[in-house]
Parts: C-alpha cells; structure tokens; sequence
C-alpha cells in the first residue's frame, strides 16, 4: 500500500511539474503570437501604403479612358 502511496505521490508531482511548463510554454506562445500580429499588422500597413498610389493611378486611368469613350459606346 505504502509503494502505491508512493506512487500515485510520484505521478501527482510529476503532473503537476508537466502543467506548470504547459503554462510557461503557453505564455511564450502567447507573447510569439503578440509579435506575429503585431508584425502582420505593419506588413499589411506597408503593403497598403504601397497599393493606395497605384489604385489612385488605375482609377485616374479608368477615369481617362472613359472620358475618351464616345457617349453610349462601351
């Protein structure tokens, strides 16, 4: 009785020791995942910094060639 005592002792510590670096690892991930959105976040500014300009330009362009177009000809 007192091996299994022992035992279950062993596995309650050791289950213990298992959820506290489950809960170091899911706050390393968590603060990685931070970092991820943050740097998504500035691409996705970057990017959208860039193709304002060129949808300014294709709208212009649009724009041009409709004002070309003879009325009622599409």
């Amino acid at each position: 009785m007192k091996l299994r005592l022992q035992t279950a002792e062993q596995a309650l510590a050791d289950a213990y020791r298992r959820m506290q670096q489950l809960e170091q690892d899911n706050q390393a991930l968590q603060q990685q995942l931070g970092q991820t959105k943050g740097m998504a976040q500035a691409a996705q500014h970057a990017l959208d910094a860039h193709v304002a300009p060129l949808r300014a330009t294709i709208d212009a362009g649009q724009h041009a060639a409709q004002a070309l177009t003879p009325a009622g000809r599409h």
